[in-house]
């Protein structure tokens, strides 16, 4: 799990403040250099890497995250 204040990316989510996507949920993700929009209909989480310890490892798990929850959808 990434946890910074106010946002955490787990095996199941990506959630900030009160604002929760599921990975299954996730409709776009839209990155550059600093951040991910994670987007869920008209719900979207900012991710910026570098609040996070290894912003590399994270820049390579969201994309694995989304890619492995939209195989196991039905």
């Amino acid at each position: 799990m990434f946890d910074s204040y106010n946002t955490e990316v787990t095996a199941n989510h990506v959630a900030k403040g009160k604002t929760q996507i599921r990975w299954e949920e996730v409709t776009d993700a839209k990155s550059n250099d600093f951040s991910m929009v994670i987007l869920s209909g008209d719900t979207k989480v900012v991710i910026n890497y570098y609040a996070y310890r290894e912003p590399e490892t994270l820049r390579e798990k969201i994309p694995q995250l989304i890619a492995s929850h939209r195989q196991s959808a039905p």
